[in-house]
């Protein structure tokens, strides 16, 4: 009873269960060992979810004088595992050291149907698509750090993290279009693979010569590679033919180096100062291929992220806040690799692997008093990745969505917050979005 409750061996059960358009349900465990310089662990979750999601859609287009509408309704049925596993020692209290493993797989399964009409001049087709899409993810991952405390005023830590992470598409869809008496039957077979590799590591030191003046110093790389594959083929009247229109290769790899410092000075009991600079040099390099042709991408870029923070102690109960910083917002994965969803005949999903980073400036501006705060913030960002953007082919009649990157993207807004509670008094729609593609790669690059 007198000795640290958290030493010695303990573990804990869960269970959860819910509803969305299904049932969620779940389940997990962990186990732990901690003694005074070593510890242990091991946990477990498992997840299984049914939902149905709905898309309607529609458009029209003037010159063309084609009207499409659509409606589609899919059954989703996933499950997940996480295992994950951990190993901690502490060497003569300065030195700590720290070894974690996960696995992780996903499994997800789309089936539905959607139905669409398409009126082009004097002409009405109907469409009716069935699909069967899996999902399959699976990634495993390592983490390793040390850490050693130098004095009373060095610290220095390492670490080094790896992913690999593996993603597997298959989808089968059977369409019926009837135009007139007329009825085609045809079948889209599309096997999309892409293995991902990851590894970050990082160098950092603290050093702190007096009590108000902290300093954060460290350098930091990134390797990333993957390979995304996919393979289109259509089934028409028994005969099976490659489809080179949905078939692609995307091979991508990127290399980004960082140094940063930092400072936190708290120069008197009215004033603070925050201040830090982060230089990055990135390098990508990407090959493509689409209907039998090669593209190369290579970019070879530099940028650097400076922020700054003052803070004025007006009175015992009034602060007054100033802050800039810069920072970027690089595409996800799922923004990047170039997976096909077709909704409908004529609604097709895609990625874009040749998005470019936003570069985001923020002004900020904070009073605060007592437990009341009025902030004043104003954004404006370059390259902003907009998520799904409509584009019209009026050759294949499709409606294709996919992010896009925008000349620039600016927000202002104002809010409130008081007693935690955060409470926006008043907040601009974008002042300034421009939904235009960049057609060439900005000055910065």
């Amino acid at each position: 009873m007198r000795e640290n409750t958290e030493l010695g061996t303990n573990g804990n059960f869960g269970l959860n269960a819910g509803m969305k358009r299904g049932e969620v349900l779940g389940a997990n465990f962990n186990i732990s060992h901690r003694g005074n310089s070593f510890s242990v662990f091991a946990e477990y979750a498992y997840l299984q979810m049914r939902n149905v999601r709905l898309w309607n859609n529609g458009f029209y287009s003037r010159n063309q004088t084609v009207n499409f509408k659509s409606n589609t309704d899919r059954n989703e049925f996933s499950q997940s595992h996480q295992f994950r596993a951990g190993i901690e020692k502490t060497f003569h209290e300065n030195t700590h050291m720290a070894a974690y493993f996960n696995l992780n797989r996903t499994d997800k399964t789309f089936v539905g149907e959607g139905i669409s009409t398409l009126q082009a001049e004097d002409a009405l087709i109907l469409g009716d698509i069935w699909y069967r899409e899996l999902r399959n993810n699976n990634n495993r991952g390592a983490h390793f750090h040390i850490s050693h405390q130098l004095h009373a005023k060095h610290r220095f830590r390492m670490d080094y993290d790896w992913v690999y992470l593996q993603l597997d598409n298959p989808t089968t869809y059977d369409n019926t279009l009837q135009y007139n008496q007329d009825t085609t039957k045809f079948t889209i077979d599309l096997d999309s693979h892409t293995p991902m590799n990851f590894q970050v590591a990082s160098l950092a030191y603290q050093f702190q010569p007096a009590a108000p003046l902290n300093i954060k110093a460290g350098v930091k790389k990134t390797w990333m590679n993957f390979e995304n594959s996919l393979q289109s083929y259509r089934d028409l009247n028994g005969t099976r033919q490659f489809d080179p229109f949905f078939s692609n290769l995307a091979q991508i790899e990127e290399n980004i180096s960082a140094a940063y410092i930092n400072g936190d000075w708290q120069i008197s009991d009215y004033w603070q100062v925050k201040a830090g600079l982060r230089f990055e040099h990135t390098i990508t390099d990407m090959r493509l291929i689409e209907e039998g042709k090669w593209d190369t991408i290579y970019r070879n870029y530099k940028n650097i992220f400076p922020n700054l923070m003052l803070q004025k102690k007006l009175t015992e109960k009034a602060t007054l806040i100033l802050g800039y910083s810069r920072r970027i917002n690089r595409p996800s994965l799922n923004d990047l690799v170039p997976l096909i969803l077709l909704i409908n005949q004529n609604t097709h999903f895609i990625g874009n692997p040749s998005l470019l980073p936003g570069l985001i400036d923020n002004y900020k501006l904070d009073f605060k008093y007592n437990r009341m705060s009025l902030s004043f913030e104003h954004s404006n960002t370059k390259n902003a990745i907009a998520p799904y953007q409509p584009r019209f082919d009026p050759e294949q009649e499709l409606l294709i969505m996919s992010p896009e990157n925008l000349r620039f993207l600016q927000n202002t807004g104002l809010f409130s917050t008081r007693h935690g509670s955060y409470q926006p008094i008043g907040t601009c729609r974008p002042i300034s979005w421009f939904n235009k593609p960049v057609s060439k790669p900005p000055i910065w690059q």
